[in-house]
């Protein structure tokens, strides 16, 4: 279907030389689905693109990093999982070589737990750098730990972030940064700087609310993590000509030439509203009618899931495509929305706007170079 979209998207571009990238939108309901697909695909397809989807932070190395250390200094032991976690960010002053022979030897004489707070010594040509390693961050994890432990949130904050400047993290995001300006990346420089201070964000925030209170690190972490799920960031788009790509709830796009809808299979344009609430619809009525509105009625719901195929629909001002799949990525089955026969009965010869993927060639494909020897 991605395959499809882009293609097309190419020979629209070649046959008309006025239309310009910005001219095209993707909408589905499905574009989280579909972006990582469409990621690759467009890379392929030498189209430059804007996906306007919110992302978390949750994945990034200075988060992981922190997540990982509060894992750290809650457990009771020291977990091989955990180091390696911690040392792979890649944010601290040992190298992915060290990390590799110290893991090497992790393996190979499976230490854990409590293995990790003694000496290594063992006949092993690389034992001396595995100890050295050991040494180096077990030091820092036992001072963090011990200075946390029974500490207020102000104090747990402080030591977090003074244990993440002392293992040159800070440095390590400005290398990044300055790697990513020389190569013409500034959109990364800048979303590196966003994290760095969506990191500090947190820290203040905890500090400034509840910092002079005392909990345990295990909340303390379940209160992080909390922090952490609720930040979501967005990249804005890197070039003036750039195709974009938008859920249908909440595109908001500037009168395109033409639009693909991808996606659209039964139950997903429009989307099913499902229902599990405790209070039936009745009896949510006379709450509402109480002065009491719990949630928006069900009817509501289907209403706006209907207004937003509606808009999706009429966008386009020259073409609209719809795409959908015959099946979904584990390979069951998936069936056209309703919408498709709707808009088939308005044509006297459907046949001729329905395209399926036996009447496609392998050469349609075939309009850059890495899709044609893909």
């Amino acid at each position: 279907e991605c395959e499809y979209v882009c293609s097309t998207i190419k020979r629209l571009l070649y046959n008309d030389k006025k239309l310009k990238y910005s001219d095209i939108a993707i909408i589905s309901n499905k574009t989280k689905e579909y972006a990582g697909i469409l990621e690759s695909t467009f890379e392929r397809y030498e189209i430059p693109y804007f996906i306007s989807l919110e992302k978390s932070v949750s994945h990034t190395a200075i988060m992981v990093m922190l997540s990982v250390l509060i894992e750290i200094i809650t457990a009771k032991k020291y977990s091989s999982e955990h180091i390696f976690r911690l040392l792979k960010c890649e944010l601290t002053d040992i190298s992915l070589l060290e990390i590799s022979i110290l893991e090497d030897y992790c393996y190979k004489y499976s230490i854990d737990g409590d293995k990790w707070k003694k000496a290594f010594v063992s006949d092993d040509k690389n034992t001396p750098i595995a100890e050295e390693i050991r040494s180096k961050i077990i030091k820092k994890l036992d001072s963090l730990k011990r200075k946390c432990n029974n500490a207020d949130i102000r104090t747990i904050c402080t030591e977090l972030y003074n244990f993440i400047i002392n293992v040159g993290a800070d440095k390590r995001i400005s290398h990044i940064m300055g790697e990513l300006i020389t190569e013409n990346k500034d959109y990364l420089a800048a979303e590196q700087k966003r994290i760095w201070s969506f990191f500090i964000q947190i820290i203040e925030t905890l500090t400034d609310t509840i910092g002079d209170k005392s909990i345990p690190l295990k909340e303390f972490g379940i209160l992080f993590k909390t922090l952490l799920s609720q930040i979501k960031f967005s990249i804005p788009p890197q070039t003036i000509d750039s195709l974009t790509v938008a859920p249908a709830q909440t595109a908001r796009l500037n009168s395109p030439k033409i639009v693909f809808i991808m996606g659209v299979n039964e139950g997903d344009f429009p989307n099913v509203i499902n229902t599990h609430d405790l209070l039936s619809e009745d009896e949510k009525q006379k709450l509402a009618d109480m002065g009491m509105e719990i949630s928006r009625p069900t009817i509501d719901l289907i209403s706006d899931e209907k207004l937003i195929v509606y808009k999706s629909l009429s966008i386009a001002s020259d073409k609209l495509y719809l795409t959908y799949p015959l099946s979904d990525l584990s390979g069951n089955s998936q069936y056209p929305a309703m919408i498709i026969q709707s808009i088939k009965e308005l044509f006297e010869n459907s046949n001729d706007i329905l395209l399926t993927e036996e009447k496609i060639p392998q050469h349609y494909y075939a309009v850059t170079f890495q899709s044609a020897f893909y």
